[in-house]
């Protein structure tokens, strides 16, 4: 039935005592998603939050939810969480924060949902949607002065922590590439979380305004995962990434392919020596390669704020009114 704009209520559950279920910076995206600052489509669904820390608070009244449950610190309160999602119709389940991938996804047992798993394994049948970590918190806000001045001053810029073997690569690749390239590489040891960053690293501002003035941005994996909101933040930037197709423990194919839901337009590298290849291919053809990916972007950011719309149209039966653009 068509219902005009629609409230939809997003439950921010997390039972583990002395952690929070909204606020980690891998959840920044779906914040975005959820505020229509990721997209505005015309119309449809608002969003209203409520945050869950015990079972005796009260669930939200309504006939479906959105639960969004960073699951690293959930693993034992599977069962309490699919208590939880038994008080609806229907539920969108959104689970974040488990770069391990240790949360037990075939355990869901709410017969009417959509399940989108960030960091779940390749090939969870239970997962309908695979996410990866997203932006850190306020960074498309922090980076927006940026983008409009003429950018690719830097051929290559990398600033992070250089913690493992994958790491180590990237960033010696980046360092002896070619002497004409232009470059900034920045290795720290420790994860720069505030406005100061981390010793040896740079403030976030700074680095939001030299990401936007660079042509490639280095995304080597993390520790268990290939994933990084470096990547994320090179596309906020209009720059094109070089994503990691491995981490410490070995390949992982078609990872990028299965966050994305598609295939992705920027380079996915197993062996970082190859990094000096497609920076000298990027600098020769640019900003091509700049606009095709941030095209790209633009439009994988649309699809996801419509996918949540549809996966919540699809399991309540509710049609939002949507008007039509002039």
């Amino acid at each position: 039935m068509s219902s005009g704009i629609v409230n939809v209520p997003v439950v921010w559950w997390s039972l583990e005592p002395d952690t929070i279920a909204r606020g980690y910076w891998d959840q920044a995206l779906i914040e975005d998603v959820f505020s229509r600052a990721a997209w505005h489509p015309p119309g449809g669904y608002t969003y209203e939050h409520h945050v869950i820390l015990d079972p005796s608070w009260k669930l939200p009244d309504a006939d479906g939810a959105v639960f969004v449950v960073p699951t690293r610190h959930n693993l034992k309160f599977v069962s309490e969480l699919n208590g939880a999602m038994a008080n609806y119709r229907w539920v969108v389940l959104i689970g974040t924060g488990d770069e391990e991938g240790l949360f037990p996804w075939h355990r869901i047992s709410h017969s009417r949902r959509k399940v989108w798993g960030m960091h779940a394994p390749q090939g969870t049948i239970t997962v309908d949607r695979h996410l990866g970590s997203g932006y850190s918190p306020g960074f498309p806000e922090l980076v927006a002065p940026y983008r409009l001045r003429s950018p690719g001053r830097l051929d290559v810029f990398f600033c992070g922590q250089d913690t493992h073997e994958r790491r180590h690569q990237a960033i010696t690749a980046a360092r002896e590439a070619a002497a004409s390239v232009m470059r900034l590489i920045r290795a720290t040891s420790e994860f720069g979380a505030h406005d100061e960053g981390a010793p040896g690293g740079m403030p976030r501002m700074a680095y939001a305004s030299v990401m936007a003035d660079a042509k490639v941005a280095p995304c080597p994996s993390g520790p268990e995962s290939p994933d990084s909101f470096r990547l994320y933040e090179a596309l906020e930037a209009g720059v094109v990434p070089v994503a990691d197709g491995a981490t410490p423990n070995g390949p992982v194919p078609g990872y990028w392919d299965a966050v994305f839901g598609e295939p992705v337009p920027f380079p996915v590298l197993e062996d970082w020596k190859e990094l000096a290849e497609h920076v000298a291919n990027v600098r020769a053809a640019w900003p091509v390669p700049a606009s095709r990916v941030a095209a790209w972007y633009q439009q994988w950011k649309r699809k996801l704020v419509y996918a949540l719309d549809a996966d919540v149209t699809e399991l309540s039966g509710m049609i939002p009114e949507r008007p039509e653009p002039d």
